[in-house]
């Protein structure tokens, strides 16, 4: 089987994460060529990231040298043109609301795109309830629901019970306004005033400039009280992850959400904005995590300090999330056979 895969990155966020992690399977058991559509100017941490899954970079291919095509994000659905129709194409789609933007920018010109797919998938229900009356009801039948694998299991981490001298918090992400990290760095300052805290900001910073002006200023002002360790490996983002006392993630639309099922697999406490995707994935508040709101009660400061206070949620909640998160990775196996068999069904050979 040869397979061309195209995506906008292929580092730095889950999106890329997970289709590496799958064309890596495919690569080592089944013996498959996957080529990656990159242009010229590759950043090294895609390029770096490709040589890690055993994918090829090539600059242009001959789509007849290939038996099936992936697009990897709706962002992505333009190359759909580029692409012969009788080559069978896989739409793996990883963005939420956000994506909504382009479809309605697009109209009725972004909908025929999508009946280029062979099939498209979504992660969980909620996210093809997002998109199903914008898609043709005749592309229904081509949706395919494949929850994203969680392969962390050899990497595990310990419940602590107790705090060191210092409150080690960890979020991963972009540095982005819809990541929301300007709402942690508010909450860390706030917090710093009665607790010894620390933040780890793990993601790139590429779009650092267009977090909000007050926010950058706080990094600045309280530069001691943060690490913006930028973009990592896995392994790196991992090891930090496994050390952190509490693993927030602020973000305002998620599709799914890898970053905290994999907190969740080190044994940490999660904190989550209370977006109705985490409904469909298994996340329950009080039970695995603790959710947050902009307004009310349920802050994300309140959440913050319910975790510093309080030894025996903190424990009980990172056992849930521990629990959840196993689910997944114990399920791991199923997505990469069902993801074969996919490809398989619908490709030319």
């Amino acid at each position: 089987m040869r397979i061309f895969i195209i995506s906008h990155t292929f580092s730095g966020d889950g999106s890329s994460l997970v289709l590496l992690e799958t064309c890596s399977h495919l690569i080592r058991e089944y013996g498959w060529r996957i080529d990656a559509i990159v242009p010229p100017n590759l950043p090294s941490n895609s390029s770096q990231a490709l040589a890690n899954s055993g994918v090829y970079p090539i600059l242009r291919g001959d789509f007849d040298d290939y038996d099936l095509g992936i697009v990897n994000c709706l962002v992505n659905a333009m190359f759909l043109d580029q692409i012969p129709r009788s080559m069978p194409t896989i739409l793996w789609a990883h963005e939420a609301e956000t994506a909504l933007a382009f479809l309605r920018k697009g109209g009725e010109e972004w909908c025929k795109r999508l009946q280029k797919a062979s099939c498209i998938i979504f992660q969980t229900p909620w996210q093809s309830k997002v998109f199903f009356s914008y898609i043709d009801p005749m592309l229904h039948e081509r949706i395919y629901i494949l929850p994203n694998p969680i392969p962390t299991s050899s990497i595990m981490g310990d419940a602590s019970s107790s705090l060191n001298n210092s409150v080690n918090i960890v979020s991963v992400g972009k540095l982005t306004p819809l990541k929301r990290q300007q709402d942690l760095i508010e909450a860390v300052v706030h917090l710093s005033n009665f607790y010894p805290v620390h933040c780890n900001l793990i993601g790139g910073l590429e779009y650092l400039s267009f977090i909000p002006p007050a926010s950058r200023d706080l990094l600045l002002k309280y530069s001691y009280l943060f690490t913006l360790s930028g973009e990592l490996s896995r392994k790196e983002t991992l090891k930090y992850i496994s050390v952190a006392d509490i693993f927030c993630f602020p973000s305002a639309s998620e599709s799914f959400g890898l970053a905290p099922l994999e907190a969740g697999m080190l044994k940490k406490p999660v904190i989550l904005r209370n977006l109705e995707v985490y409904q469909y994935i298994g996340w329950r508040h009080g039970e695995n995590c603790l959710f947050f709101d902009d307004v009310g009660e349920q802050t994300l400061v309140e959440c913050i300090k319910t975790f510093i206070l309080d030894n025996e949620i903190r424990k009980n909640l990172a056992e849930g999330a521990f629990n959840l998160a196993t689910n997944f990775s114990k399920n791991s196996g199923q997505f990469f056979k069902e993801f074969r068999q996919l490809c398989l069904r619908i490709s030319k050979s």
